[in-house]
């Protein structure tokens, strides 16, 4: 994960992935929010998902007119996947 920058702290953007573990996030989308799910990961800094359409990863807070800066790669041929 990749630190804030002091400009970009001053501009009151927060880093939402602390590059260890899924602190700050929860699982939705197959019954109660779980703490963990066996299609998601953090490893080598990452977040990462093997597959599947659930659980959906969601952060743990609630944001309004935001702007969002990630990177993204889908490592298989014709992944169907995004962000929402």
């Amino acid at each position: 994960a990749a630190e804030l920058s002091e400009e970009e702290k001053q501009q009151g953007f927060q880093s939402l992935f602390n590059g260890r573990d899924f602190t700050g996030w929860r699982f939705v989308g197959k019954g109660d929010d779980a703490k963990e799910a066996p299609n998601w990961s953090v490893a080598d800094g990452l977040i990462k998902l093997s597959g599947g359409g659930s659980p959906h990863l969601s952060t743990d807070r609630e944001y309004a007119d935001f702007e969002m800066r990630f990177e993204w790669r889908g490592v298989k041929d014709r992944y169907n996947s995004g962000f929402y």
